[in-house]
């Protein structure tokens, strides 16, 4: 009897521990489960995501994006400069210019020419393509005429060029999602807000694509400035005197008009010379009225 008492106890021993071990894998696989199931938070933040990514990349839109994508090979550099040259044939020299600019495909953006007593000048503005920016410098520098300055400046506009791809990227998305609200809008009201953001958007992406294409032919044609100068030798010329009798003539005629515009500003002010008289004439008359009655006083 105690044999199968203590068998009985021996077998629901064993059988409460393999109904632990099975509670454990099930909790262990349910903890599995909830750690591997998204959240509803995380959810609604996929589903945005694929929003904005079926918004951006929907037809058109995603070759539009492709085109202004934030991706540069190369980084995006300015190059300008200015320089000063002495010549002593002015001609040769300006003539030399043009031949070299032929031959690197620039052009005069603005030229001036300038001739004084003290020199003959030409100030050039240049563009000409960045690949051929550096053979102009030696070119000049190898020109046969004396550099009196030269100043060269390369600029790195790849992070300004890169934010406004990136920029323009997102407004022209939103540009879109715009459009399809539009589409859907119903109400009157709800149609003039979207299509004023809609005109707003557009008014800025054009402003952009502005900025890219002007920072784009900076970037493809670089900018000399030149002041090409020839000096002259200083000759002193005496200033004429006339004799003495037509310097006084002169004098003559310059004091007669001074005496004519004289009397042209008297006579333009005559209103007030004659309130001055009628005011000194009442004065004079009250002032002898008052006299006369003194004097009567006096006398009685």
């Amino acid at each position: 009897m105690k044999n199968v008492f203590a068998l009985l106890l021996i077998l629901i021993f064993f059988s409460s521990c393999k109904d632990e071990q099975h509670n454990a894998h099930v909790d262990s696989e349910n903890m599995y489960d909830m750690a591997a199931a998204p959240s509803h938070t995380s959810m609604e933040s996929e589903n945005k995501t694929q929003l904005q990514s079926s918004v951006t990349h929907d037809g058109k839109e995603k070759s539009d994006l492709a085109s202004y994508s934030p991706q540069i090979n190369k980084k995006k550099i300015i190059k300008d400069g200015s320089m000063s040259i002495r010549t002593e044939n002015i001609a040769e020299a300006k003539k030399n210019i043009d031949t070299i600019l032929k031959k690197i495909d620039g052009y005069y953006e603005k030229e001036e020419a300038e001739n004084n007593a003290n020199e003959i000048s030409h100030q050039l503005m240049i563009r000409v393509p960045a690949i051929h920016f550096d053979k102009l410098i030696i070119a000049l520098e190898n020109g046969g005429n004396t550099i009196i300055n030269k100043s060269i400046q390369a600029r790195d506009i790849t992070e300004e060029y890169v934010d406004i791809q990136s920029r323009l990227a997102h407004k022209r998305a939103y540009l879109q999602r715009y459009r399809e609200l539009l589409a859907k809008a119903q109400s009157i009201d709800d149609i003039v807000t979207i299509e004023n953001t809609i005109r707003a958007l557009e008014e800025e992406i054009e402003s952009k694509e502005g900025r890219l294409r002007y920072l784009d032919d900076l970037v493809a044609y670089s900018t000399l400035h030149i002041r090409l100068f020839k000096e002259k030798e200083y000759t002193y010329t005496p200033q004429s005197q006339n004799n003495f009798f037509e310097r006084a003539k002169q004098s003559l005629n310059t004091g007669w008009q001074a005496l004519v515009e004289f009397i042209l500003w008297c006579v333009s002010l005559w209103h007030v010379f004659m309130m001055i008289a009628i005011v000194s004439f009442i004065i004079n008359k009250v002032y002898n009225k008052r006299k006369k009655k003194k004097n009567r006083v006096s006398q009685e």
